[in-house]
């Protein structure tokens, strides 16, 4: 018999080998789990992901051209059983087409971001702005991919130019505050944007820039050519972003630099910019500041620029600029195609003297890219209210927001109050949570039938009547180029007072809230676009 230290040298020795084997085995080309995934690991350690799509239930996987259950062995090689194969540059093709992984991107954006003079005051006393946007509501937004600041104000980097209404300049401090809350991308075309002329342009790209915080909607000098989008790719996702405005409070764009502010002008040239976008992304999402002020209905101005995006091909819209919540909807085209529309999500810090506009939307949706294509497929408007007290405001989560500093609100509305508010602002379209193929009528509240907006006439909008009944006579490409409505009605822009609210008369129109998917035919929406002008008004 053999000495037990021999024997216990003959083990060490065995389970070298042993590891010795596993080492050159796992060295050697061979295909690894990973997780709940294969990769395949060539001889020298590396590895190359050549892609893999779950397939329903147990989570089989595709790598190359073979079919994988989750131990690796092989059930069959070639197509899969629901017909895609995995070509040599690792795409999936299906009827020799190219299909793309399934993955998500996540988005939570806000309404108007409006600093008027006395919240520039108290942060300047307070040495901060980081009382701007609550806690709850940062935790909020660092949940989603991509958290949209729609930045109303320009930024300035002289405090001699800080200032409110009418021509705002906000401290970059408060952009700091900001990004600090969770924002990771900027919305910057708004009626505001050349209130301090083309260096405060400058001065908010450099910002952004110097923080490698992609920005929509402005170029500053150094970037002449134009750039309709933002082409980013989130988790895998490519995603074409666009930021328009209707105008910029009757302030010339330098003839120097005509793309410093992207404006909606020309329809076909702005169905071409979209167009491209489409063509180079998965996904296209506009940012667009639209819409009558303090107005709680989506105007015809909205609406015809809504069906040229849907006819575009837009998978979400998100509107500012009303500063009151409108309702959400989801258009569908006659083939099928659905377009998620925020109209407007109000404000979200402001001191305008209004409890409307001190009750605004936090939009959070999920788009998904599967083989068939991106769509969305999880959306909700939660409500967010500006909290005012008489020497600032700050934005909260309505669901989080305490009692007692509601008790503390200058408004003097109760939380139950502001609810309703809510509601009654979104035509039951918010507060709830779902996917577009399964929200019923009853989810939605008053807002599960289909409705029309009535048609109706007064002496504000007999121009657009006018150009409506011109307009019979032209096909729909040479009214849409043509057609110029000059919309007039005074406007308050931003005052910190009670805004001054004026009845809004549109043509008949066929529309659903959301969930309710509509068909959006041709011939029930203007035929042409209107482009939106304004008498600025100094009320201060």
């Amino acid at each position: 018999m053999r000495p037990y230290n021999f024997l216990l040298i003959e083990c060490i020795l065995l389970c070298a080998a042993f590891s010795a084997l596993t080492e050159m085995h796992a060295a050697a080309d061979d295909w690894v789990r990973e997780g709940s995934s294969w990769k395949y690991r060539y001889d020298d350690g590396t590895f190359e992901n050549r892609g893999w799509k779950w397939i329903d239930g147990d989570r089989d996987c595709v790598t190359e051209c073979y079919y994988f259950r989750d131990d690796g062995t092989i059930i069959e090689s070639g197509e899969t059983p629901d017909g895609y194969r995995v070509d040599s540059t690792g795409a999936w093709v299906k009827d020799g087409k190219r299909q793309e992984h399934e993955a998500q991107v996540s988005f939570a954006v806000t309404g108007d971001n409006l600093i008027h003079g006395q919240l520039i005051r108290f942060g300047q006393q307070t040495g901060s702005f980081d009382f701007l946007y609550q806690w709850e509501l940062s935790q909020e937004l660092k949940t989603a991919d991509l958290a949209v600041l729609n930045q109303e104000t320009i930024y300035v980097d002289d405090p001699g130019s800080y200032s409110g209404y009418p021509a705002f300049g906000t401290p970059l401090a408060v952009g700091e505050a900001a990004l600090k809350a969770g924002f990771n991308l900027a919305a910057c075309a708004t009626n505001h944007s050349l209130d301090k002329g083309m260096a405060a342009i400058d001065t908010t790209a450099a910002f952004y820039d110097a923080r490698g915080i992609p920005y929509i909607g402005i170029q500053p000098t150094a970037h002449a050519a134009y750039e309709p989008f933002k082409l980013l790719t989130v988790n895998g996702v490519r995603l074409a972003l666009f930021d328009y405005t209707y105008g910029t409070n009757g302030i010339p764009i330098p003839s120097s630099f005509p793309h410093a502010v992207h404006m909606l002008t020309n329809p076909n040239m702005v169905r071409t910019e979209l167009a491209a976008g489409r063509a180079a992304a998965d996904a296209v999402i506009v940012f667009v500041h639209w819409g009558d002020e303090y107005e709680a209905e989506p105007s015809v101005y909205q609406r015809s620029w809504a069906r040229v995006f849907l006819e575009s091909g837009v998978d979400v819209v998100v509107g500012g600029h009303p500063h009151v919540l409108q309702p959400v909807e989801l258009l569908r085209r006659e083939d099928g195609h659905q377009m998620l529309v925020y109209y407007s999500l109000g404000n979200m810090v402001s001191r305008q003297d209004s409890s409307e506009c001190s009750i605004g939307g936090l939009a959070e949706f999920t788009l998904t890219r599967t083989p068939e294509g991106c769509r969305v497929t999880e959306y909700e408007l939660k409500p967010l209210i500006t909290h005012q007290t008489w020497d600032f405001s700050t934005a909260c989560l309505l669901d989080k927001y305490p009692a007692e500093l509601a008790a503390a609100h200058r408004m003097g509305l109760t939380i139950p109050q502001w609810q309703e508010l809510f509601a009654a602002l979104t035509k039951g379209t918010g507060a709830y949570w779902g996917t577009p193929s399964r929200v019923t009528k009853e989810k939605q509240g008053t807002g599960g039938d289909a409705v029309s907006a009535a048609a109706g006439s007064s002496a504000d909008n007999s121009e657009y009547s006018d150009a409506s009944a011109a307009s019979d006579s032209l096909n729909e490409e040479t009214a849409a180029s043509a057609v110029i409505y000059a919309e007039t009605k005074t406007e308050s822009s931003e005052a910190e007072t009670e805004p001054e609210t004026e009845a809004e008369s549109e043509t008949q129109v066929s529309y659903a809230r959301a969930g309710a998917d509509p068909v959006v035919h041709s011939e029930t929406l203007p035929a042409m676009i209107q482009y939106q002008t304004e008498e600025y008004s100094e009320k201060d």
